[in-house]
């Protein structure tokens, strides 16, 4: 998500197109709202079919906890319950945040054109209908997440004999359903503005900078490489940095210096000439992106720090250009969690 400055947001919207650009943030907000209600109805319906279906299993004639079939239908409906209310929860939390971003394109628009309509509020703030309906919902989700607990607590052996092979995978799906719906692809990444334009202090005299870098794009062949190129004069040797850029956008790099070699190749061809007295950071059009540089060969404010052993091992591969590196992040992650799970369930279990 790259950020726009409040400067560079009046320049998309010059006079001639902000009535139309209010009309449409309108309508838009109002289009949010409405199906606010329609994806909240069809969650509902899931989770109270749900409901209903686990609640008549329980307290069916044919209930017992040692019917391996009743308890493989009650784990699935468990799991369906918690999966249905975690997304009901994301969805109601990015309905919400796409409503307030058509609301603040109208603070910003409405002035000119209708005066302060939407900004002034006549009577004091009373309850917030979405804000109640999360709050539902996560009420909801916590009763899933108890039930769960319950279930398992019962029926599950946590020893290393006799595993529960059924019981084990719905429940390494289910947490892998999750993570990727919290951590993957149920996010999305637009522009958003920056009321207030900070400065970055040096990386290593502390102070203000006072001077900017300029970002230039890398070559074809580190177009999917987990590292860039930048000037000796920046930083003292090649290792994990973390880029900055002014509008708060991070990533993590292999940050290389510059050399001869270097700037041999990188001066064939129609790119820029670079010189060795050049200030100059090289990022490839993944990172740029992630740190919402979205022009090359320009100054910028740039804070560069070096990273922290966390950041080396476990974040720079989830900040790779590389889809199957950062597959493989998210993997090795998912693979620690789950191994300090079950040491956490083994000890309770020798504990219990």
């Amino acid at each position: 998500m790259s950020e726009l400055t409040r400067k560079k947001y009046k320049e998309y919207f010059p006079k001639e197109k902000k009535e139309k650009a209010l009309a449409r943030a309108w309508s838009n907000r109002d289009f949010e709202i409405s199906h606010y209600w329609k994806r909240a109805a069809y969650f509902w319906t899931f989770i109270a079919v749900d409901f209903a279906g686990y609640f008549a299993l329980i307290n069916s004639s044919n209930y017992s906890n040692e019917n391996d079939k009743i308890n493989q239908i009650e784990l699935v409906l468990l799991c369906l319950g918690f999966i249905f209310s975690l997304a009901w929860l994301l969805a109601n939390l990015g309905s919400k945040k796409w409503q307030q971003n058509w609301e603040k394109h109208i603070t910003e628009l409405e002035n000119k054109e209708t005066g302060p309509l939407y900004k002034t509020v006549l009577n004091k703030s009373s309850y917030s209908v979405s804000k109640i309906n999360i709050r539902v919902n996560i009420i909801v989700l916590v009763i899933w997440i108890l039930l769960g607990f319950s279930f398992i607590n019962l029926n599950y052996n946590f020893g290393f004999t006799n595993v529960n092979y059924f019981t084990t995978i719905t429940l390494t799906i289910t947490l892998l359903i999750s993570l990727d719906m919290v951590f993957g692809g149920g996010k999305s990444g637009f522009r958003y503005i920056n009321k207030q334009e900070p400065y970055f202090k040096d990386y290593k005299t502390k102070n203000k900078m006072k001077e900017k870098i300029r970002v230039l794009a890398s070559l074809k062949t580190d177009s999917m490489e987990g590292w860039g190129w930048i000037s000796e004069s920046l930083i003292n040797e090649n290792g994990y940095y973390e880029i900055e850029n002014i509008n708060g956008n991070k990533t993590i790099c292999y940050l290389r210096v510059i050399d001869a070699n270097f700037i041999k190749n990188y001066g064939k061809g129609d790119t820029f000439k670079l010189k060795e007295t050049d200030s100059v950071l090289i990022l490839n059009e993944y990172y740029r992106f992630k740190t919402g540089i979205n022009n090359t060969n320009e100054l910028t404010n740039i804070k560069i720090t070096k990273c922290n052993w966390l950041k080396r091992n476990f974040v720079f591969e989830l900040s790779h250009p590389n889809p199957y590196v950062r597959q493989n992040g998210k993997l090795t992650i998912i693979s620690i969690l789950l191994g300090l799970i079950s040491i956490i369930l083994t000890i309770y279990t020798l504990w219990k």
